[in-house]
């Protein structure tokens, strides 16, 4: 289905958005004073649309 690849390449994105952001992390920590934090407020935001497209394609239509 169509949809199940949409979902799939979504969470490997967010998955590898993830790793980038444990490296990032490391670096972080040696200069707190570089904080980003609308990568963090996009990736909640993905998120909760694919959440959302899969909660409402699973309620059954009127």
């Amino acid at each position: 289905m169509l949809f199940q690849v949409v979902v799939q390449s979504s969470l490997r994105k967010i998955k590898n958005q993830l790793h980038k952001w444990a490296h990032l992390e490391e670096t972080v920590e040696k200069d707190k004073h570089s904080t980003d934090k609308s990568g963090l407020i996009l990736m909640l935001l993905i998120i909760g649309a694919v959440i959302a497209v899969i909660f409402f394609s699973g309620m059954p239509e009127r």
